[in-house]
């Protein structure tokens, strides 16, 4: 019986997945790596639309396909076409991600599960009428660090005012959902005190979330989990490190400061809600959108020359469920 839904939204590069590995360590809850299903299948949605009504086999099936293609795998037997048919119970693109879910979490004989498709955020409404109870974890990082992050990571924005532009604009849709869903429970988490302060953080956490703590939860990096995600990606690789707020305060470096000043031209107004305060801007500018495209062709540039750079075997990995996706578009009809 699922007793409990968490939906996790942010941004990439926040520490989401150390997040992930440390709630999945307690009894009862299941966190399996991120698939992006409800993001990916989005546009697909007419494939599996037959005389007005889902095929929920047709997607079923896809979607499995999809979570068997990921880098980071589910537990075994966790999933099948024909059992998340069964566990459905709205019939929609959000009920088929919620059954997968659902499905996994009672195979570990778990009761709650949490989800870490970070970009939900912005199909929210789909879960909350798929799952009106669906409880909510926003996690928050300081959008400096979170640019510098971005810009070393194989994945994600390398202009600074694209990763504060990204930033700013997923916390602000957060904060819209925060309000105009007034009946859902909202727990707001930052990075700096999950890796500083970790007992109280968690301790803080779990009880907002209904959630038993557990010390085990500080042993996530000795999980066959963390293990195998340190050895796929350089993204994951501190995942198999203990709890460390080295990372922190990157951006106060001098070596950085133009590169910070450019995110905090973006994202100055919103840092202090969130308790960040600017270092060299003292408002954020009136009309950033006026740079967006300048920087957006950059931006483009410095993606283009750090694809060049990484590994291509690391990154045929990772491809595979890109060229699974790329079939199921070609296969979609237009509408």
């Amino acid at each position: 019986m699922i007793v409990s839904r968490i939906q996790m939204i942010g941004t990439q590069r926040s520490g989401s997945n150390l997040l992930r590995l440390m709630l999945g360590r307690l009894d009862g809850v299941a966190a399996p790596p991120s698939v992006h299903k409800l993001k990916e299948f989005q546009k697909l949605l007419p494939r599996y639309t037959k005389h007005g009504e889902l095929d929920r086999r047709d997607l079923a099936m896809d979607m499995t396909r999809l979570i068997d293609l990921n880098v980071l795998s589910w537990p075994e037997g966790a999933y099948s076409p024909r059992r998340i048919v069964d566990a459905m119970r709205h019939d929609s693109l959000a009920g088929a991600v919620i059954a997968c879910y659902d499905c996994c979490t009672e195979t570990l004989s778990r009761e709650v599960w949490v989800n870490k498709c970070l970009e939900n955020l912005y199909y929210f409404d789909q879960i909350v009428r798929a799952s009106p109870t669906v409880k909510v974890i926003h996690i928050v990082r300081d959008p400096r660090d979170v640019a510098l992050s971005f810009r070393k990571a194989p994945i994600g924005p390398k202009h600074p005012c694209i990763a504060g532009f990204n930033w700013k604009r997923d916390q602000v849709q957060a904060e819209a959902l925060r309000q105009g869903h007034p009946e859902i429970h909202w727990s707001t988490i930052r990075y700096e005190d999950l890796v500083r302060y970790p007992h109280d953080t968690m301790r803080g956490l779990c009880q907002q979330l209904g959630l038993d703590f557990q010390e085990s939860i500080f042993d996530f990096h000795r999980s066959s989990e963390a293990l195998i995600a340190s050895r796929l990606s350089p993204i994951w690789v501190n995942l198999a490190k203990p709890l460390s707020s080295s990372h922190v305060g990157a951006h106060t470096a001098a070596s950085v400061r133009d590169f910070v000043k450019q995110v905090e031209e973006v994202t100055a107004d919103l840092m202090t809600t969130y308790g960040y305060q600017p270092l060299y801007v003292g408002s954020a500018m009136s009309r950033p959108e006026e740079m967006l495209a300048e920087a957006e062709a950059r931006n483009r540039e410095l993606q283009n020359i750090h694809l060049r750079s990484l590994d291509p075997e690391v990154e045929k990995e990772h491809g595979r469920r890109l060229e699974f996706l790329a079939e199921l578009k070609r296969l979609t009809p237009d509408h």
